[in-house]
C-alpha cells in the first residue's frame, strides 16, 4: 500500500481514540469512600444520576451520600431562594461540603453549600428527556356482596427551563350487588411559566364527574400566580392565587340535567416530600369561594403515597376528597371521598 494511502487511513482511526480520552469525565466520591466516574445527568428529588463509564443504566445515587463532586460541563442550576445559573461546578477545596459554580455568561466564581443546590439539569438535554409519562392500574374485590374497584391513573408532563405543562387524570369505578354502579373521573391540565425566581404564573383546567354527587360534569378554567414557599433537594411546597369560572352539570331527577357558571375565587398549596428512602408524598389542595353564592365553598384535596420500584415501576395508595358547602342538587352530601391503590410504571 502506497504511504499516501496510509497516513489518511491512519488518521481515520486515531481520531475517535484521540477524542474519547477527550470527553469530559464526571466525579462523583461517595462518603463511603466509593469513587464514579462517568456523565453527571441531572439532580432531581434528591437523587444524581450519572451514567457511568460501565453498566448499561444510569446509577441512582441519594444526594446526601455525595461526599465531593466535579463536573466542566455546564448546567442549569437551581438554587435555594428560588435563584438559577448557568454553569459548571466543582467541589469547594477549601469546603467539601461546598461547590464552586462558575457562571457560564461570565461572572466570578463564587461558593454554594452541597445543599444550596436544589436541582440540576445539563443545559443540552434531550427533547424526549423532558418528558414525564406515567400510568397505574388498581383492582380490589371483596366477597362480601362482590364488591369491586378498579382504578386507572395517567399523567403527563413536559418542562424547560421556564415553563412546564402537565395533565393528569384519574377513574374509579364501583360496583356491588343489589346497588347501582358508581362512577368518578377526574383530571386537569395546567400550564406554568416562572417569571422571576421563585415566583410562576399559570392557566388550568380541571374537570370531574362524580355519581355519588349527583355531578354529571364540572370544569373549572383557572389563572393564577403563585411562589415556591420552601424548595430544597428533600421538598417543594408550592401557593397560589387566582380567579376561575366554572361550569357545572348536575344529574337531578326534579330538574333533569340542572346547569349553573360562576366565577369563584381560588386559593390553592401543593406539597411534596422526598428523599425519604424510595417514598414520595404528594399533596394538594384546591379551595373555592363562590362569588355569586353567598355563603358556598369548595375543596379538592388529594394526598398519594408513592413507593418507586426498579426499573421505573411504581406502587400507589391515596385519597381524593370532595367538599361542597352548598351542593346545588339536592339530597347529596357535602363530602365525598374515595381511596385506592394502583401498581403501575413511570418514564
Amino acid at each position: 500500500m502506497k504511504t499516501q494511502y496510509l497516513y489518511p487511513l491512519l488518521i481515520l482511526f486515531f481520531i475517535p481514540l484521540i477524542t474519547k480520552g477527550q470527553t469530559k469525565v464526571d466525579e462523583l466520591i461517595l462518603k463511603n469512600g466509593d469513587v464514579i466516574h462517568g456523565e453527571f445527568t441531572k439532580l432531581q428529588r434528591n437523587y444524581v444520576f450519572i451514567d457511568a463509564d460501565y453498566g448499561d443504566a444510569d446509577f441512582k445515587i441519594d444526594w446526601d451520600e455525595i461526599e465531593s463532586i466535579f463536573s466542566e460541563r455546564t448546567y442549569n442550576i437551581y438554587l435555594k431562594g428560588g435563584d438559577r445559573v448557568v454553569g459548571s461546578f466543582k467541589t469547594d477545596p477549601n469546603d467539601s461540603t461546598a461547590v464552586i459554580i462558575t457562571p457560564f455568561y461570565g461572572g466570578q466564581p463564587y461558593s454554594k453549600k452541597l445543599r444550596e443546590m436544589v436541582s440540576i439539569k445539563t443545559v443540552d438535554t434531550k427533547f424526549i428527556d423532558r418528558f414525564t409519562v406515567g400510568l397505574s392500574l388498581g383492582y380490589t374485590f371483596t366477597k362480601a356482596k362482590n364488591v369491586q374497584q378498579f382504578t386507572g391513573q395517567a399523567n403527563a408532563r413536559y418542562a424547560t427551563d421556564n415553563w412546564a405543562l402537565g395533565g393528569n387524570v384519574k377513574s374509579v369505578q364501583n360496583s356491588q350487588d343489589s346497588v347501582a354502579d358508581t362512577h368518578r373521573t377526574d383530571g386537569a391540565i395546567n400550564w406554568a411559566w416562572t417569571f422571576y425566581k421563585s415566583w410562576f404564573a399559570g392557566v388550568g383546567m380541571s374537570f370531574l364527574s362524580n355519581d355519588e354527587q349527583n355531578l354529571k360534569l364540572r370544569t373549572s378554567t383557572s389563572a393564577r400566580i403563585g411562589n415556591y414557599i420552601a424548595r430544597s433537594h428533600k421538598l417543594d411546597w408550592l401557593v397560589s392565587a387566582g380567579m376561575a369560572w366554572t361550569n357545572e352539570r348536575y344529574i337531578n331527577t326534579e330538574t333533569s340535567n340542572a346547569t349553573s357558571n360562576s366565577a369563584e375565587a381560588v386559593v390553592s398549596t401543593q406539597l411534596s416530600i422526598f428523599g425519604i428512602d424510595d417514598f414520595t408524598l404528594n399533596t394538594n389542595l384546591d379551595t373555592y369561594a363562590n362569588l355569586n353564592t353567598a355563603g358556598r365553598y369548595r375543596a379538592d384535596f388529594t394526598v398519594d403515597l408513592t413507593w418507586d420500584l426498579p426499573k421505573g415501576f411504581l406502587f400507589k395508595i391515596g385519597n381524593t376528597t370532595n367538599y361542597d358547602s352548598k351542593p346545588v342538587s339536592p339530597g347529596v352530601s357535602e363530602v365525598d371521598y374515595v381511596f385506592y391503590t394502583t401498581f403501575g410504571w413511570e418514564l
